[in-house]
């Protein structure tokens, strides 16, 4: 009896402890800090998951067609294919850039409407072309608004750019991202002499312009007779004087051959153009902080590229027009300053003017 009660005993106690040690170990193990064993631990994606989203979720590719009317040779092309090279090599190839140069994809008359209803993702616009939505922008084509490359670098590129391209993304979609420089526009005649030294030689001097009221007049605040007529007229004008003068930038004086007709180079600098590259701005948004970091660091690229080669190449062709015989003259830039900028002020196109912004742009060439 002894031996059976003994061996019960033994049996039980077996038992208790076989359901007894595993709950104490459990417990045992929820009370150390920190080692919840309880359940499987959680997978910690949250953090990196936020980062892949803001820089294109899954990394999916992005296609960006980018459509300019300048010729492929151009210095504007060369700009975007920087800006391509830049961006596909950071992204690690997230984004794609195709370059639809010469209008083979959209006119130019079409582009920046292209733009606006998300039909292309960018273009090559301009102050011409955006003045029309935010009228602020067209003080900005005006005679001498820039006394040099660098104060118009300073200006488009800097806090009231960004002010302004904001206002222009605002008003029509269309984000504009930075200012290329397209080179200086410069007076060119017929004659050898007079020589154009002050606004006051320009007088009588007919000068050929683009038919519109703020081209003509910002023939007048060059001292000039201005008339309005079609580029393609430029060439047999000059040959048989029905005009003195026409004003563009250097290389496209070169590529259509009216160096041939000029005796005489004048180096006003009197607007300095500039290429806007613009995005849709539904599709900057989408791209995330991250990546448009990324776009403004390539877009920086495509700046610095134009505005060294725009440079080296008007110099270059300094050189090649002096081989030509032409007489290259540096006139008195301040008294053409000083003439354009009474002109200005003093017409009722400066009225429009936004005055405060117009002091703030003159106070950074200082």
């Amino acid at each position: 009896m002894k031996k059976t009660l003994g061996k019960i005993t033994t049996v039980a106690l077996a038992v208790l402890l076989f359901f007894t040690l595993p709950a104490c170990s459990s417990k045992t193990s929820r009370e150390e800090p920190g080692a919840d064993t309880s359940q499987p631990a959680k997978p910690q994606a949250p953090e990196e998951n936020n980062q892949d989203k803001e820089e294109g979720g899954d990394k999916e590719e992005i296609l960006l067609r980018f459509s300019t009317s300048a010729t492929g040779e151009s210095i504007t092309v060369q700009a975007m294919e920087v800006f391509k090279k830049e961006i596909e090599e950071s992204t690690e190839g997230q984004i794609k850039i195709e370059i639809y140069h010469s209008s083979s994809l959209f006119a130019q008359d079409a582009e920046m409407e292209a733009v606006m209803t998300g039909n292309l993702d960018m273009a090559t616009g301009g102050v011409s072309w955006l003045s029309a939505y935010v009228p602020e922008l067209s003080m900005l084509s005006a005679a001498y608004i820039y006394e040099s490359v660098e104060h118009q670098d300073a200006v488009l590129n800097g806090e009231i750019g960004k002010s302004l391209f904001g206002e222009v993304a605002d008003t029509t979609g269309v984000l504009p991202l930075a200012a290329w420089y397209g080179g200086a526009r410069q007076l060119s005649l017929r004659m050898a002499s007079p020589e154009i030294h002050t606004p006051e030689d320009m007088k009588g001097v007919i000068l050929r312009m683009p038919n519109s009221a703020d081209w003509l007049f910002l023939g007048e605040a060059l001292g000039a007779s201005p008339t309005p007529m079609a580029f393609a007229e430029i060439y047999t004008s000059l040959s048989t004087g029905t005009i003195d003068a026409q004003d563009n930038p250097l290389p496209i004086l070169e590529s259509s051959k009216c160096y041939e007709v000029t005796k005489q180079i004048v180096l006003t600098q009197h607007v300095l153009d500039s290429v806007w590259p613009a995005i849709n701005k539904e599709k900057w948004d989408s791209l995330g902080p991250g990546l448009q970091q990324k776009m403004m660091d390539a877009i920086k690229a495509g700046t610095d590229y134009a505005a060294e080669a725009n440079r080296k190449s008007e110099e270059e062709l300094l050189d090649f027009f002096k081989e030509e015989g032409i007489v290259i003259v540096e006139p008195d830039l301040d008294a053409f300053m000083a003439f354009a900028e009474d002109k200005y002020l003093n017409s009722d196109i400066a009225k429009d003017w936004d005055m405060d912004l117009y002091r703030k742009i003159k106070e950074l060439a200082r």
